[in-house]
């Protein structure tokens, strides 16, 4: 059941063009296996018309693999917005980080024991921790990947680095990457409660949500766009339309125009029926 819905919502066939959708806490359930009910949805909307776009914090080819899944064929957005392809899989964007301020943020994460991967285009690269053990990374699925060393991330083209710390990033965690952050290059974003994530200055979903409008001729106001955490807050903000998971945060939910039912309850199907997409 929709929350805050008050007005009247807009017809895709005479406005909104465009619908960017985030996958974990959004799409996919706790499973990591996308709602069918959300799945359906989001076909129903391609084939009315609108150009679906995922948008994650995910590597690229991450976000690829569950398009093509979902039997969509629109661009995929991945690293956050540091990474934009065309349908087709032509580079579109890929924001680089300052290798330098990257690496300060690796090597201070180590210290502190913490695990570290930096994202190219089209791979995840894990980095070792010197004298730690040999990173598992098991979040990172559908993605090719790479080891490297602490001293090999100066020289990679990469366009976000992942810090986690289980159960969650704490205050001591947070204040320390911030106080080597360099923040003339880097800003930072939280995906999930036990990630710190860091993208170069102006990267985010909605600039690669702006990004993918723009050579499509698609305005803000033609965008509606859903999502759950704090990385997902400036792309529903920029959409003309954008709604809050029933269990997204706080903060998103604030500025979100509406609020949706959960990812367990199937919200993103919520969200497409109230755009206006005539069901099956």
């Amino acid at each position: 059941m929709a929350n805050g819905f008050t007005f009247p919502m807009p017809s895709p066939a005479t406005n909104i063009r465009l619908l960017a959708v985030d996958l974990d806490g959004t799409l996919l359930r706790a499973d990591k296996v996308p709602h069918p009910a959300s799945a359906e949805a989001l076909r129903r909307a391609e084939a009315a018309g609108l150009t679906v776009v995922i948008a994650s914090g995910r590597a690229l080819p991450a976000v690829q693999s569950f398009t093509a899944e979902l039997g969509l064929h629109g661009p995929c957005i991945g690293g956050n917005g540091a990474d934009v392809a065309a349908p087709d899989g032509v580079r579109w964007r890929h924001d680089r980080i300052d290798r330098q301020a990257a690496a300060n943020l690796v090597a201070e994460a180590h210290r502190r024991g913490l695990t570290t991967a930096v994202y190219g285009f089209d791979r995840v690269y894990l980095v070792r921790r010197p004298g730690g053990p040999e990173p598992e990374f098991q979040r990172i699925i559908r993605t090719p990947t790479q080891l490297v060393n602490e001293e090999d991330v100066a020289s990679l083209d990469i366009g976000k680095v992942l810090v986690m710390e289980d159960p969650e990033i704490s205050d001591e965690t947070r204040r320390a990457l911030l106080g080597v952050m360099d923040f003339g290059f880097l800003r930072s974003t939280d995906s999930e409660p036990h990630f710190m994530e860091f993208l170069a200055m102006g990267t985010s979903k909605a600039s690669a949500v702006r990004e993918v409008g723009q050579r499509l001729g698609i305005s803000a106001a033609q965008t509606a766009a859903i999502g759950d955490y704090l990385n997902d807050l400036e792309m529903v903000e920029y959409a003309g339309m954008g709604a809050a998971m029933g269990n997204g945060h706080p903060a998103l939910r604030a500025v979100a125009n509406l609020t949706v039912g959960t990812n367990e309850d199937g919200g993103v199907a919520e969200f497409v029926n109230l755009l206006g997409v005539p069901k099956v």
